[in-house]
């Protein structure tokens, strides 16, 4: 909670906890067979996860003098590459195409199959959805509760490496890295493109955002840092690079070439969850599409009329064609007419 400490971890099996103030290592955890492919801390802080590709996940207690972990999740039957906890729940997912949920509390687990290997999981901020990527170039907007896909996200690419996607502050923008040195950002509910940021060498493979700050990082050793700031005529927002390299701090011209960006299309913030928002949209697309077969139906009907014989048509010409078709009939006036069941007088 104080960021005094972080972990990490590596292709040697085991992870580091370190302090920050004086760099030094407290404590190795020892205990995984292959590689860590992710790391997090538990909900208190009190313990740590870690994600593998020996094929499990194994949870350790920071109170405990043993150096062995106090749990082992082996569902998983491929490497295990990305990990988030939120509360009582464990997700974990990776190269069998599997989403496995676990709930502490409750002992359960849920399993969500997407048929393709998975790079990245992040919470939206209601935790009602999650935001999936995987290695078929495609980001994937999952329904927590039913596992429904809502809306998948394209234009990237992803196929080779483990690229994040993330949401923006207001949950209205999805952000992702791309293997061809882009960070892609889309409108939440039509799933279009809306801006592209252009800043690294290398592939983005990994994106977070802090309050108003974006942070990014490459396979070209960089990390970029973009502020959001609103310009005073348009009022569009747009985010600004700074380019800081690994090893330095912030710049101190933090958003300073910002003039040189492609401005974002304001995005509204939201007062409902993400579920809500998808399912007005929804709605609005499904009243529109009835809409315009309420249309099409009044069109047929009159065009059915003004092919009928005794119907009438909307063009002035067909009307007059088609009474000059009709039989003439002769007036014969009042005098003329005969009621039924009434004798003929002679004079």
């Amino acid at each position: 909670e104080d960021n005094s400490k972080f972990i990490s971890c590596g292709g040697d099996k085991q992870f580091f906890q370190w302090d920050v103030t004086t760099s030094q290592v407290i404590r190795k955890f020892v205990g995984h067979e292959r590689k860590l492919n992710a790391v997090a801390f538990g909900p208190k802080e009190d313990t740590v996860l870690s994600a593998s590709s020996d094929k499990t996940v194994r949870i350790w207690d920071l109170r405990a003098k043993g150096r062995g972990s106090i749990q082992t999740l082996s569902e998983a039957t491929d490497s295990v590459l990305c990990l988030k906890v939120a509360g009582d729940e464990i997700v974990a997912a990776g190269a069998d195409g599997c989403l496995r949920r676990y709930d502490v509390r409750k002992g359960q687990m849920i399993v969500d199959s997407l048929l393709q290997p998975i790079g990245s999981l992040n919470y939206s901020g209601d935790r009602a959805c999650m935001l999936v990527s995987t290695l078929d170039s495609n980001v994937r907007l999952l329904e927590c509760d039913s596992g429904n896909v809502l809306a998948t996200y394209t234009g990237h690419v992803n196929k080779r490496f483990k690229v994040e996607a993330t949401f923006d502050a207001t949950d209205s923008v999805v952000i992702s890295g791309s293997e061809d040195n882009r960070v892609c950002m889309w409108n939440l509910v039509d799933g279009k493109l809306i801006a592209e940021l252009k800043e690294h060498s290398g592939p983005v493979m990994c994106a977070k955002l802090k309050g108003e700050s974006l942070v990014t990082a490459a396979g070209d050793g960089s990390i970029n840092v973009w502020t959001t700031v609103q310009a005073p005529a348009t009022r569009e927002e747009s985010f600004l690079a700074a380019t800081a390299s690994a090893n330095s701090g912030l710049p101190s011209n933090f958003g300073g070439r910002g003039n040189e960006k492609k401005p974002i299309r304001p995005m509204a913030k939201r007062s409902s969850g993400i579920t809500a928002v998808m399912a007005a949209a929804r709605s609005n697309e499904n009243a529109n599409t009835n809409n315009n077969a309420a249309q099409t139906s009044r069109e047929a009907t009159n065009r059915d009329r003004s092919r009928s014989p005794g119907g009438r048509c909307e063009d002035k010409d067909a009307n007059e064609e088609h009474q000059q078709q009709q039989p003439k009939r002769k007036d014969r006036g009042k005098k003329g007419r005969k009621k039924n069941n009434e004798p003929t007088l002679v004079q």
